[in-house]
């Protein structure tokens, strides 16, 4: 046998030469077969040794990277100094990113509060521009009480008149540039006092929002001024400017006057009533004890002249 090398038994020859043909033929098939294994097989042995090739490069190489660590770990190091640095430099643009952040923000604040404040601002202007104007209207009115105070002082035709007004930061009465305190008498201040007032209740008639009340209380207009007949007319000069006001005005008010005379001069829609010490208050409230007008403990000559009067 060709395969095996068996002795076979003699046979037919013509059978002996098909069977072997065949035998042939099979032999090639599986020759050819066997030659593709083996071309195969040799791919796959280069195809390995190359890979045991690259291997042992590869270890070889790792070996060398082992036997000397600085050239190991240097990369490695290298890489982590290289990323510190960059996060360094990432934490510094972000302290950076904050504060300029924070900057903004209190720029918002400011430009928040500037409106604010310009808002405030516009409003502290138009309440002074009101308050201007209404301090203008109050200073007219104070103007105004002045020409009536003057015109009153000037109309009741004293000797020492020069100029009267009412100062506009104290709104109390300038005669001759000199406050009231600064007056030399009595008499003076007397009637500054009572013409003060007299304008006072003139221009409370005349403007119906000034907070003056529309009563008016004199007690003696002449005290001071003496016994004389000059003295006297001026009280009734007084007198006149109440019955002008009574005259001119339809709006109600009061004046009560005390006096211990009857006026000069008729008063109209006046009444009068006579207190003395038999009848010393208005009627219907009662009786009351009064000192005896002949008691030698008066204190002064005011007092004694008082006592002979009649008070009125």
């Amino acid at each position: 046998c060709y395969l095996c090398h068996q002795l076979t038994e003699p046979g037919d020859p013509q059978l002996s030469e098909a069977a072997a043909a065949r035998e042939r033929k099979r032999l090639r098939t599986l020759g050819a077969e066997s030659a593709e294994l083996l071309g195969a097989a040799l791919d796959e042995q280069r195809t390995l040794t190359l890979a045991m090739s690259i291997l042992e490069t590869e270890i070889q190489a790792v070996e060398s990277l082992q036997s000397d660590p600085d050239s190991y770990s240097g990369p490695v190091f290298e890489a982590i100094a290289n990323a510190a640095a960059e996060l360094a430099v990432a934490h510094s643009r972000l302290s950076q990113l904050q504060g300029t952040l924070r900057y903004w923000s209190e720029y918002n604040e400011v430009v928040a509060l500037q409106m604010t404040t310009v808002q405030d601002l516009t409003a502290c202007r138009a309440s002074i521009t009101t308050k201007t104007e209404e301090l203008s209207e109050r200073r007219a009115l104070v103007d105004h009480l002045s020409g009536v105070f003057d015109e009153i002082v000037s109309q009741s035709q004293l000797p020492w008149y020069e100029s009267a007004r009412i100062d506009r930061k104290t709104f109390m009465p300038i005669v001759n540039e000199r406050t009231f305190v600064g007056l030399s008498s009595g008499g003076m201040k007397t009637v500054v006092n009572v013409c003060y007032h007299l304008s006072l209740l003139t221009e409370a008639l005349i403007e119906d929002e000034l907070l003056v009340p529309r009563l008016l209380i004199i007690d003696s207009p002449a005290k001071n001024l003496g016994v004389s007949k000059n003295d006297r007319d001026q009280a009734n000069r007084i007198y006149r400017r109440i019955a002008a006001l009574a005259d001119a005005y339809a709006v109600p008010f009061q004046i009560i006057v005390v006096d211990n005379d009857r006026p000069g001069v008729p008063v109209p829609l006046g009444s009068i009533i006579e207190l003395d010490y038999e009848n010393p208050l208005v009627p219907g409230l009662g009786p009351v004890d009064l000192p005896d007008p002949d008691d030698g403990d008066t204190d002064d000559a005011d007092d004694a002249d008082d006592a002979d009067a009649d008070d009125k």
